[in-house]
């Protein structure tokens, strides 16, 4: 469970959070103003200092976006069947800031206007589902939309329109992070933009993005004083903050606790059945150190029954462990539910608790006189 926890917050849903942050604000209903706005937000966050790429997005990783039926022209779909896929709006550089890889084709420009051929970049995992090994660029993809839309505004007509994909990009996991990633149809802002939008800022260091926080706002609101933003926040603190980790934080919490708890009775106990056995051994200590035995050679014998013991209990607890993963293995991500690397850091920290556990009470029963030890019965 740690292991998993940790790989979920490694990935970030597939997007480089180095040094990125994040703002968000409505740029209105109205098409052109929409646009005209989101443009010069993006042209005012270019000139703040320490900035590397800015873009605007309808969804960044861990925020829901919106679903949609789609079709595209390929024979692998069948007729009358309609897929359901993430509908993102975005700038041009959106992949480049957020550090997602394009596969294949171009990013939207600045010709992917309202006035232009519409067009789509489609995610890895739908170009392999609908197209399989062929080329996907210049193949067609519609999304099932219907005006009048709440969401968004459009140049022209959005039903029945068919775009061309001009590109395919790395798949991303969108709403959490424990879901797969999602079937995803990016759209340019340019042609289609939604009411409320994110602003995403990559600095080009720690030390920019801190400068960066404390004035993009202030900046940003000089295009629009009437207009409201969102806190400028890294991207990092986002996602540590989503419901995918903040559920995992509370499982492995529980579980921390309760580990640690039978950890410790578990040490306990063999504290407990460790320290009566070197008791019962106490004349034989005496005995054997009476007739020369060192302290470290008499340690060495009692450690070393201790450890066959422990080696013992260590592959029956394995061979038990083995059976119960299937209960926790929907709450694992990336990782086998029977793990190599888990077993045996689990198993050397046993062992040195089993081990720590028996030399205590040795090394008390190694400071008794051996004529004391001779006299017990």
């Amino acid at each position: 469970m740690i292991r998993s926890f940790l790989l979920v917050a490694a990935t970030s849903g597939g997007i480089d959070t180095q040094n990125l942050l994040m703002t968000a604000s409505d740029g209105g209903r109205e098409f052109r103003a929409a646009v005209d706005f989101w443009r010069a937000s993006l042209d005012e966050a270019r000139l703040v200092p320490g900035v590397e790429s800015v873009a605007v997005s309808s969804g960044p990783p861990v925020h829901d976006a919106r679903s949609l039926p789609f079709v595209v022209d390929s024979q692998l779909t069948t007729v009358g069947e309609n897929a359901m896929g993430g509908d993102i709006l975005i700038s041009a550089d959106y992949f480049w800031t957020m550090g997602i890889p394009l596969l294949k084709g171009r990013p939207f420009s600045d010709r992917d206007t309202g006035g232009g051929p519409p067009v789509a970049i489609v995610s890895e995992r739908l170009a392999r589902r609908y197209f399989g090994d062929g080329n996907p660029l210049g193949r067609r993809v519609k999304l099932e939309e219907r005006s009048p839309m709440a969401c968004c505004a459009a140049a022209g007509p959005v039903e029945g329109v068919w775009r061309e994909i001009v590109g395919v990009v790395a798949d991303v996991r969108q709403a959490s992070l424990d879901d797969a990633p999602a079937i995803t149809i990016y759209r340019p802002y340019s042609q289609i933009v939604e009411h409320d939008m994110f602003l995403m800022v990559r600095a080009r260091s720690s030390a920019d993005a801190g400068r960066i926080a404390a004035q993009l706002r202030g900046r940003l609101l000089a295009v629009d004083p009437r207009k409201v933003w969102a806190d400028v926040r890294p991207m990092r603190d986002v996602i540590d903050g989503s419901e995918s980790i903040g559920r995992r934080r509370f499982v492995l919490t529980l579980l921390a606790i309760f580990a640690g708890i039978a950890l410790m009775l578990a040490a306990v106990g063999t504290y407990g059945v460790m320290s009566y056995g070197v008791a019962e051994r106490t004349r034989e200590i005496g005995i054997r150190m009476a007739l020369g035995a060192s302290a470290p050679t008499v340690l060495k014998d009692v450690l070393g029954d201790a450890l066959r013991v422990t080696l013992a209990g260590l592959v029956i607890g394995a061979g038990a462990a083995s059976f119960l993963p299937r209960f926790i293995a929907a709450l694992l991500f990336g990782i086998s539910a029977v793990d190599p690397l888990t077993y045996v850091a689990v198993s050397v920290v046993l062992g040195a608790v089993s081990l720590l556990a028996s030399y205590v009470p040795a090394r008390r029963a190694l400071r008794i006189d051996p004529l004391i030890a001779l006299r017990q019965e």
